[in-house]
């Protein structure tokens, strides 16, 4: 026996409904994901930062200690030192927090690739 024209637009509606579901589903556990991982890289990017903004001087000192210090410095290079031993623990400290971001940032691209292969 043939549809009525009716039945085939509910079933042919019915069909589009579980398709637009599905790709739906698919859709909110990817943006989950990816949110995840926008929220590790930039809990990684702010480590960094604050890493970097810890090591390094904060610039709120008056220009009467700036100038202090420029004169200090002059004599003493050790000042020199100090500078270089804290830039070169600021770079590993970023260096070290950008390789893990990078890390779960791939490891998570290849869940998604495997995601997407499965389906």
């Amino acid at each position: 026996m043939a549809m009525s024209k009716r039945e085939e637009l509910k079933s042919a509606n019915e069909n589009f409904k579980t398709a637009l579901e599905s790709q739906l589903g698919d859709l909110k556990h990817n943006v989950d994901k990816i949110g995840k991982t926008a929220l590790i890289v930039g809990g990684g990017l702010l480590g960094a930062y604050l890493l970097s903004t810890a090591f390094t001087d904060s610039g709120k000192k008056s220009k009467k200690e700036k100038v202090k210090r420029d004169k200090s410095s002059k004599k003493d290079k050790s000042h020199f030192h100090d500078n270089l031993l804290t830039s070169t623990l600021k770079e590993q400290a970023i260096v070290f927090i950008l390789g893990l971001a990078a890390e779960r940032l791939t490891s998570l691209l290849s869940e998604i690739d495997t995601d997407k292969n499965e389906k």
